[in-house]
């Protein structure tokens, strides 16, 4: 490979940009039957895709009541089953796990009312729910919510459970040899506050968790990988949240595209983020009664989940499912369906706001003369740095014009460290074998940061430089790619 710097700029236009604007309303196009039990005792679900025949697919939902369980509803809302479980706390779903030799689909939930673990398999033929839990096993706190994970570094399947103290963990779920799934605890770690909300994305490898008053943060997945988080949104001013923040949902499309969804519970919204970089918040839904289909609305949401998959011809662009706490008319709460292909569309009716331009920027190597270019637009630049354009010797300097107010965060295979420049050089000494020295200088609206001594083998490691500007994020350097953390 040349040992010349591979660079590319990729500006992915309006995607990258946030949207201006009050919540767009999109309609229901069904609703499942009032869960088990009074009041709003429905929360989190899982839609099952019966790949030979999507219309027979379904919505696993759940009861916290005293006496609840788990509610396998058809795509027009009528109860197929009802496992009374006890105050079931979450779930999640994941295909292809294998057991006893099979693949099969894995649901995985959690029992607030004795902390503990449960897994089912989908019978495709029945669409019923089969308890497959090898024995007790309880987690080490008191159980809030979940998701699944599936790696595609190590094909293994993970477990995550949140809490109400913010403690997190993540236990390893395997066939015990005999047909039934068991678990191991594998990482545990503080999120700070309340946390209910999760997933995970199996192809790129973050995990995100809400953290209810907070925001949105992300994790890497991997179990190893380490506690470095970014904060994706927050709650209040400068956020485009309205705490409580609940559920989160992905939306996958081809490649890294695709969308992160979370409840806004407080304001009954729905945001919209990309699935790709830094997660930009492109901008807010909310599901409206429709008065056509004697649908109400969605209030104060719990759980989402979202599937791009076509399920027939009521939902060719994939389905949208959320908690409605206050289902009007009904003794309990419900499940609110929704076309994707309805929130798409809202989607493209919004007007970008304008871009943030980058006057200048230099990027070198002490082997190669530095490029630059006279005027960018900041929509997202992508540097792509492979291990033969790095010696012990080599440093990377980056020169880019910006607005006053700016953060810079940096997070990897480094501490993270956040906050606003005020005109001062700020420098950094890593560990040994690590980047050995970083070093910002703040002149005006101009900043020049100096990587040097760079190990090769500290850049296996993922590092991620990012610009924040308000809450714009921008620029995003990485090393080789490891896989699942692409």
């Amino acid at each position: 490979m040349s040992k010349n710097i591979g660079m590319y700029l990729l500006l992915n236009g309006v995607l990258l940009n946030g949207f201006a604007g009050a919540a767009l309303p999109v309609l229901p196009a069904g609703q499942t039957a009032a869960v088990f039990g009074r009041g709003d005792v429905a929360d989190d679900l899982a839609i099952w895709i019966d790949e030979a025949d999507p219309n027979r697919s379904t919505i696993i939902g759940m009861s916290k009541a005293r006496k609840g369980g788990i509610e396998v509803f058809d795509l027009n809302g009528q109860e197929l089953q009802f496992l009374p479980m006890g105050r079931i706390g979450g779930l999640d779903l994941r295909p292809y796990f294998l057991l006893g030799g099979q693949d099969v689909s894995l649901v995985a939930a959690i029992n607030r009312s004795n902390n503990g673990l449960l897994f089912f398999r989908v019978n495709p033929a029945s669409r019923m729910l089969e308890d497959i839990t090898a024995q007790r096993i309880r987690a080490g706190m008191r159980v809030y919510g979940c998701c699944l994970y599936h790696s595609q570094v190590n094909d293994q399947f993970y477990f995550i459970i949140t809490s109400q103290n913010g403690q997190v963990e993540q236990w390893h779920i395997f066939d015990n040899g005999s047909n039934r799934v068991d678990a191991e605890r594998v990482r545990s770690f503080d999120v700070g506050g309340t946390t209910e909300g999760c997933v995970a994305d199996d192809e790129l490898g973050w995990l995100y968790i809400a953290e209810e008053n907070k925001g949105i943060w992300k994790y890497y997945a991997e179990p190893d990988a380490g506690l470095i988080r970014q904060k994706v949104d927050k709650t209040g001013k400068g956020g485009h949240l309205d705490a409580d923040v609940e559920g989160l949902a992905l939306y996958y499309g081809n490649g890294e595209e695709g969308y992160l969804l979370a409840s806004s519970q407080g304001n009954d919204t729905f945001a919209i983020y990309q699935r790709q970089g830094c997660n930009d918040y492109l901008g807010s839904f909310q599901i409206t009664a429709n008065e056509v289909l004697g649908i109400d609305g969605c209030q104060a949401t719990d759980g989402i989940d979202v599937t791009s998959h076509s399920l027939g011809p009521a939902y060719p662009g994939g389905l949208f499912v959320a908690h409605d706490s206050r289902n009007t008319g009904g003794s309990s709460s419900n499940y609110k369906l929704v076309p994707w292909q309805a929130i798409a569309d809202a989607i493209e009716t919004l007007e970008p706001t304008s871009h943030l331009t980058v006057t200048r920027a230099i990027m070198k190597t002490d082997n190669m003369a530095g490029t630059q270019t006279d005027s960018l637009t900041l929509s997202g630049y992508l540097f792509h740095l492979t291990e033969d354009d790095f010696t012990e010797t080599n440093s990377i300097e980056l020169k880019i014009s910006l607005p006053d107010d700016f953060t810079v965060i940096f997070q990897g295979n480094l501490p993270i460290m956040q906050g606003k420049l005020d005109g001062s050089t700020f420098g950094y000494k890593s560990r040994t074998g690590e980047i050995s020295k970083l070093k910002i200088d703040r002149n005006k609206n101009t900043f020049f940061i100096h990587l040097k001594n760079i190990d090769l083998a500290g850049l296996q490691k993922p590092f991620l430089f990012e610009i924040r500007i308000g809450n714009y994020q921008g620029i995003y350097l990485y090393p080789p790619a490891s896989p699942g953390l692409s």
